[in-house]
């Protein structure tokens, strides 16, 4: 009787795997949840944040998802969603957070950002070695809409970023946020 068990649970299992379908590898990672509502409006808080350069390049990479054309809209004012500035020994440029209505599941209600004053940032200057600004926020404001780190380093949700380098919104990424809150 165990033995029909056994063969009965593999068949089944088999069946099951062969039945999937087989979707192909994707430049970016869905987190499994996203921020509530038909149209999120997302107002960011950049107050807190005293280079006006970097408060113009905020609003640049927030324009650059905004671009996309999905259902969501990222706009500057005064709310809970902040971006901060520290100065750090580490290696992470930024990095941001994202806060669910109930702790682990549930809709993003609030998120933030922190940038790593230890590195040198373009803006405001392009003398020596820099990192792009705009690149980098382009990459935490994806984690704000729930994209994970991608495998494919050419895009902007890689977890790295280069000297001088800079990365934008790809094709995969657009369509990402697209699937996941719906084309305007």
């Amino acid at each position: 009787m165990k033995k029909v068990l056994y063969f009965l649970l593999f068949f089944l299992m088999t069946a099951s795997f062969i039945g999937m379908d087989v979707k192909e590898a994707r430049a970016y990672n869905y987190a499994g949840y996203r921020w509530g509502g038909y149209w999120p409006y997302v107002v960011v808080d950049t107050s807190p944040v005293s280079v006006i350069a970097w408060r113009n390049t905020i609003g640049g990479a927030m324009a650059d998802w905004n671009a996309a054309g999905a259902r969501f809209t990222l706009v500057n004012g005064s709310s809970n969603n902040k971006a901060y500035v520290t100065y750090q020994y580490s290696d992470a440029f930024a990095w941001s957070q994202a806060y669910r209505k109930y702790g682990f599941w549930g809709d993003v209600y609030k998120a933030t950002i922190t940038i790593n004053n230890y590195h040198n940032f373009y803006p405001p200057s392009r003398s020596g070695w820099y990192y792009d600004l705009r690149s980098v926020l382009r990459h935490e404001f994806g984690h704000w809409l729930v994209l994970n780190h991608s495998y494919s380093p050419s895009v902007a949700m890689y977890n790295s970023i280069g000297v001088g380098q800079i990365k934008y919104l790809s094709s995969d990424e657009v369509n990402a946020i697209i699937s996941i809150y719906g084309r305007r």
